[in-house]
């Protein structure tokens, strides 16, 4: 179009018609959103073409022995997982191997400040898998797998739900700052959607450790009874059916599954004394308040330290706070906080540092989940030593 500059009163001169300026304007303005929202969708479309590429290139990585090749691998179910802003924030991508009929699942961030991979399961099929379509998925924190039914949010592991006119106000503004950790992850995030990885001795950048004999035990009463079931199992002996509703009592852990933070290191260790007459070296927190909360994050929950655990042969209780800053009634396991056990670990200055877990749903196996993710923003250990 010809736009003359003429104009005369509320009227534009276009071309040879006089067309009112409001009419223009608003044009212009739907213009200007058309190319927007084109935009946005071409940026969007990229970002899950790129999440899918490190989906199939990511098992390889991790398990080299394992006959993971990508010309083999199918993705059988594709969940997009929304925070509670309702904003796309990751993928979960469900996972065959049809060479071996083995079964994997992979949730990969959608950011490109944020670590390319927050978690990745090489055995089984995620929570996600038998979920409805109409259903949305919610994502808050590693291990976490809820989905939006309306006016609640249910967890998908053990059923509980919570509604969302009662979540926290932090939970909210914490959700939106999941994807601003302040770190560049591009480079990683490229080796890892182009496939493209070093040539290099996998024993000569990264240092495994895996405890294969820790029980995988699905929620029951409770994340925290049940991961540290879990612990108390592989030391002593015993079964779930024995732990676990004891342990819960001594935990103080509701008829919903939720145990303060205070009363979940606590518990395990006066369970023991009493009820199994062990008294172990170490039970408790690696770093506490005078009240005896955890203190959360990397200053006071080593690498290191936790390494050295798994090390000693010492599975060692993960707990996370994601959706809340962590003091929200001292609870450990309310929406967007969760307790597992792990296991293991594969550290890595070339693929980043990875814990291994059991997350409370028996079908992950163990699960590797980054310790880079902005979704393991805050967390804590439980150390113990029989």
């Amino acid at each position: 179009l010809y736009l003359n500059s003429f104009m005369f009163s509320s009227f534009l001169r276009v071309g040879g018609f006089w067309i009112k300026k409001a009419c223009v304007i608003s044009i212009v303005l739907c213009l200007i959103s058309l190319i927007t929202i084109l935009a946005t969708n071409a940026t969007a479309n990229t970002g899950v073409v790129d999440a899918r590429a490190i989906a199939l290139h990511a098992p390889a990585r991790f398990s080299p022995t394992d006959d993971w090749d990508e010309n083999d691998i199918i993705i059988t179910k594709e969940t997009p997982l929304y925070d509670v802003n309702e904003s796309l924030y990751a993928f979960c991508f469900d996972l065959k191997n049809q060479a071996t009929e083995q079964t994997a699942y992979i949730v990969v961030s959608l950011s490109n400040d944020d670590f390319p991979i927050i978690m990745y399961s090489p055995q089984g099929v995620s929570p996600y898998y038998d979920m409805s379509t109409e259903n949305t998925a919610v994502f808050l924190s590693a291990g976490d797998f809820y989905i939006d039914t309306g006016s609640h949010y249910t967890s998908l592991v053990n059923g509980n739900s919570i509604e969302k006119s009662e979540l926290p106000s932090d939970v909210i503004s914490n959700s939106a700052e999941l994807l601003d950790n302040g770190e560049d992850f591009s480079t990683i995030r490229q080796m890892y959607i182009d496939g493209t990885f070093p040539n290099d001795n996998l024993r000569s950048v990264r240092r495994e450790r895996n405890l294969t004999s820790v029980p995988n035990w699905q929620w029951t009463y409770g994340c925290a009874p049940t991961s540290m079931g879990m612990i108390i199992s592989y030391h002593y002996g015993g079964s779930k059916s024995s732990i676990l509703s004891g342990l819960a009592e001594y935990m103080s852990t509701d008829s919903h599954g939720f145990t303060t933070s205070r009363s979940t290191m606590v518990g395990a260790y006066d369970y023991l004394v009493e009820e199994r007459g062990i008294t172990p070296t170490t039970c408790q927190w690696a770093s506490k308040t005078f009240l005896g909360d955890p203190r959360m994050g990397a200053t006071y929950n080593t690498k290191s330290k936790y390494g050295s655990y798994i090390d000693a042969g010492n599975p060692v209780l993960v707990s996370v706070y994601n959706a809340t800053d962590g003091s929200e009634e001292g609870y450990t396991g309310g929406f967007g906080d969760h307790v597992m056990t792990g296991v293991g670990y594969m550290f890595s200055d070339v693929d980043g540092d990875y814990i291994i877990v059991h997350t409370t749903h028996v079908g992950d196996g163990d699960c590797y989940i980054s310790l880079d993710s902005s979704s393991f923003a805050e967390y804590a250990w439980g150390l113990f030593e029989p």
